[in-house]
């Protein structure tokens, strides 16, 4: 049964959240090693655009600027990454006043 628009009430919620909690939980009992977490911390430190390799250029048509990833756009601007996405698909679109579009990646 599809559930759109609708919400479970207060107590139904609760009674779903108490069925779920220690022993019957799907991660209850599972540890995770120091070494695992460390190495966790690190990939999340070292996280960069430039590893992405499904990563498309793309261009501030106004300023000429060039950015490596729609991500790296986003953070100079501060401007939704979906919206900029969206201005690079269709023209006539602005993301942030800006109109952008895909650069070749040659």
């Amino acid at each position: 049964m599809k559930r759109y628009g609708k919400h479970h009430s207060k107590e139904s919620s609760e009674k779903m959240s108490k069925s779920r909690q220690g022993s019957k939980n799907h991660r209850f009992g599972i540890k995770v090693s120091e070494s695992t977490k460390q190495k966790l911390r690190e990939k999340l430190q070292n996280r960069d655009s430039k590893n992405n390799p499904g990563a498309k250029p793309i261009r501030c048509i106004e300023t000429q600027k060039d950015f490596y990833c729609i991500r790296d756009a986003s953070k100079m601007y501060s401007i939704c990454e979906s919206n900029i996405g969206r201005a690079c698909r269709i023209r006539n679109y602005t993301a942030g006043g800006f109109h952008w579009e895909y650069k070749n990646k040659s």
